[in-house]
Order: structure tokens, then C-alpha cells, then sequence
């Protein structure tokens, strides 16, 4: 489970005190790991919407969303598998993990690679109308 909270004085405050209490009420008794971690934006409803509008827009390549989305992360998003130090193979990172900024430099990189490598010109978000991204919000 995860909850927001802020530093204060050392101290620290929950922005939703109830919920975290009740839900630390489910667990008494019980050992646990806390896991406290720097607050960043991930990425937003908006981004993710673009991102699949993007994809959709290459479609008419002959390849698949799917297609595309696994080519993306691998082309930009690679992570490196190692065992005992040693790299033994190259899988993808995923979107989800990227925040905001991070976000938005991956999407500028497809659309880099769109213009140049597909002749496929992808306008950036703002050019977009809203009602054109609708359909995107619910995909992933």
C-alpha cells in the first residue's frame, strides 16, 4: 500500500491521515518494511494518452501497437540483466517507472525517431484537440 506523506520538523505527516491509520489498524500485530522514497511526478493521464495516440499514429506501418510500444522500450529504454556482475542479456525498461520529465524526454526521442526513421510526423501534445485524445485516456 502507499500513502503520501511530507517531512515536517523530523516528523512525518500524512496528507491522508484516516486512510493511513485504518490501514495500519488491518496490520497490528503484524511485522512490517517501511520503504520511504523521494516523491516524483510519474507520469500524467495526459502523457500517457499522447504516448498512445503517438503509437497509434505508426500503426500504419503494418506493426502493432503492441508492437511498437515493445520496440520503443527497447530501442530507448533498455536495462541491462546481470548475474553476479556479469551482463547476460538485455531486457526493457518499463514507462510506468518514468516521471514527468523523464516522460517527456522518452516521447520526444520517438518523435525524433518517427520524423526520421519512418517519415512520420508526430505533433507534440499541444497541438493535439483534447476530443483527439479522449479515446487514448483508457489504453495502456
Amino acid at each position: 500500500m502507499k500513502f503520501q506523506a511530507s517531512i515536517e520538523n523530523g516528523k512525518i505527516r500524512a496528507t491522508k491521515k484516516d486512510k493511513l491509520s485504518d490501514y495500519l489498524n488491518t496490520l497490528e500485530g503484524e511485522k512490517i518494511t517501511v520503504d520511504i522514497k523521494k516523491w516524483r511526478n510519474i507520469r500524467s493521464n495526459n502523457q500517457n494518452a499522447y504516448y498512445w495516440f503517438a503509437i497509434d499514429l505508426l500503426t500504419d506501418t503494418g506493426y502493432t501497437r503492441e508492437e511498437w510500444h515493445g520496440f520503443f522500450k527497447l530501442h530507448f529504454l533498455p536495462k541491462e540483466m546481470k548475474i553476479n556482475g556479469e551482463v547476460v542479456g538485455v531486457t526493457t525498461g518499463s514507462t510506468t517507472n518514468l516521471d514527468t520529465k523523464q516522460f517527456s524526454e522518452y516521447m520526444e526521442l520517438i518523435r525524433q525517431f518517427a520524423q526520421e526513421k519512418v517519415d512520420i510526423y508526430i505533433p507534440q501534445a499541444n497541438e493535439i484537440p483534447p476530443d483527439q485524445l479522449e479515446h487514448f485516456y483508457n489504453l495502456s
